[in-house]
């Protein structure tokens, strides 16, 4: 696929470009650098790879000027921001409390896992419990 980007778009995948005029991307939301990123469409070659490639645009970015095309090269999950939220998320490990808190009984103390248990007792006894529906005859 191709993405055509201009000003006030959100970057709908990672995208690596190949045509820029002017482009500049706020990539605060990927690495929260608050400067705009300018973006061309040929990278200068440099012995460490940066962070963020000069010919490459990522999901979540907005551009703040200029236009550009490129080939998307990952959507979802597989983007750099998908990467980032599947760190975050991490709710599949065994011990994690819905995600909330890690488990850190390994290397806590009795106290501290006592807590930990009552946390989570207190979190399930707040959840609301539907309520049953009744029919009430006329």
């Amino acid at each position: 696929d191709v993405a055509l980007l201009g000003v006030g778009d959100i970057v709908p995948a990672d995208v690596r470009l190949f045509q820029a005029h002017d482009l500049k991307v706020d990539e605060m939301p990927l690495t929260g650098e608050s400067d705009d990123v300018s973006k061309t469409a040929r990278p200068r070659h440099r012995d460490a790879a940066p962070l963020t490639p000069e010919d490459m645009v990522f999901s979540g970015c907005s551009v703040t000027s200029g236009i550009a095309r490129g080939v998307v090269v990952a959507t979802g999950m597989r983007t750099r921001v998908g990467h980032i939220a599947a760190l975050l998320s991490d709710q599949d490990r065994p011990g994690h409390c819905w995600g909330l808190c890690p488990d850190a009984s390994a290397n806590s103390t009795p106290m501290q896992a006592s807590l930990q248990r009552l946390g989570m007792l207190e979190f399930g006894s707040v959840v609301p419990k539907s309520k049953p529906t009744t029919k009430t005859r006329a």
